[in-house]
């Protein structure tokens, strides 16, 4: 319906969209581009779309995007080349919050899929800021491997010659609920970064009723996933990272990453820490402070839990040097029945993690509340 290129200073404002073959709006190389309190209904491919030509030194390069209190229901709904309810690109101060996002054929919110960045740039400060989206029954049993919040870099640098020195994102993915995530076969994860997207952050979300893994970093260096609240009903992994497969004749360059004070309450006794494919090193990631709670487990599943290698807890806590500080016990969160992860005040989490409260999250995100 709406297409700019090369332009500044757009607003939609309480706009409504609904019943539309393609794509509502899509923006592309524009800055101060706003989308507030609007909603999107049935959509045949992606509503919103932000684009960015890979030119950083252009004076229209896609920058100040401010994606705020939108309500999306129904993305992808006839056409599904990899939709999404939200895609945005850029090279700073890209925020997509305050979101209500469901019913998507594929992901929830798209990040990147760029030219991304050095290690260093901008200061290291974040260019994508994704914060207090509520982002949930997505993927319903149509495609396979996507995610809540779904972030990539591009093939030719990252996937192919993996050249790290230009594969940052810089992206903050923080105060989000997630829940409720269906695939065809694989892959509903609920924040997964691919082809070896780096410098992200994952934290203070809430990762629920999966049917696949939590968090996946599928390669690349300084990401964390940290202080996030994860209630686990899938048989498969917790977290992915990457496999074996990747780069030419086995070359794969070293990941840096960490799962750290995260509460982890496994509700499903087939579920491991990771997954048969990814490639897992003693030294990487690192993974300490963790609060895990196995529901319903017997010995032999808690021991297969954490490694294929290492055939105890002990093993896996002293000679592989891993889960350092972390403890087992019931976190207590408020009320699992009503999903409600707020750790209570008898929590022994508290000692090392900080409580997530998301309930303005889950019941007044969208268009219609702020």
């Amino acid at each position: 319906m709406f297409d700019f290129r090369y332009s500044k200073h757009i607003s939609f404002i309480r706009c409504k969209f609904a019943n539309i073959g393609y794509t509502a709006i899509h923006a592309s190389m524009v800055y101060n581009f706003n989308v507030q309190h609007c909603t999107f209904k049935d959509v045949g491919n992606m509503p919103l779309t932000v684009g960015y030509n890979g030119n950083i030194q252009h004076k229209y390069a896609t920058r100040r995007v401010n994606i705020k209190r939108n309500t999306f229901e129904g993305c992808g709904v006839y056409t599904m080349y990899q939709p999404s309810c939200i895609h945005v690109k850029g090279i700073a101060r890209i925020s997509v919050h305050d979101n209500d996002v469901s019913m998507s054929s594929y992901a929830g919110i798209r990040a990147g899929w760029q030219n991304t960045f050095a290690p260093d740039y901008n200061n290291k400060r974040s260019v994508f800021s994704i914060k207090r989206n509520h982002i949930h029954h997505y993927g319903n049993g149509i495609l396979n491997d996507f995610a809540g919040v779904y972030m990539s870099s591009n093939m030719l640098d990252c996937g192919i010659k993996q050249n790290m020195s230009v594969c940052h994102l810089h992206a903050r993915v923080e105060e989000n609920a997630i829940h409720h995530s269906r695939a065809f076969y694989y892959g509903a994860i609920g924040v997964y970064s691919d082809t070896a997207a780096s410098s992200i952050k994952v934290t203070k979300n809430w990762i629920y009723k999966l049917s696949d893994c939590a968090v996946n970093f599928h390669c690349g260096q300084n990401n964390a996933a940290v202080n996030n609240m994860i209630y686990h009903t899938s048989a498969k992994r917790v977290f992915g990272l990457c496999n074996r497969s990747v780069g030419p004749h086995g070359r794969m360059p070293k990941q840096t990453m960490e799962f750290s004070k995260n509460v982890i309450y496994l509700n499903v006794t087939g579920a491991h820490l990771y997954g048969r494919g990814d490639k897992w090193n003693n030294d990487a990631p690192t993974v300490r402070r963790n609060n895990y709670y196995f529901k319903g487990f017997s010995q032999q599943q808690f021991d297969r839990f954490f490694s294929k290698t290492y055939r105890t807890w002990r093993d896996w806590n002293r000679v592989a040097r891993m889960d350092r500080g972390s403890i087992i016990a019931n976190p207590r969160f408020v009320n699992v029945n009503r999903d409600d992860y707020r750790l209570s005040k008898r929590s022994p989490a508290r000692k090392m993690i900080w409580s997530v409260d998301l309930r303005n999250v889950v019941k007044r995100s969208g268009a219609c509340f702020g």
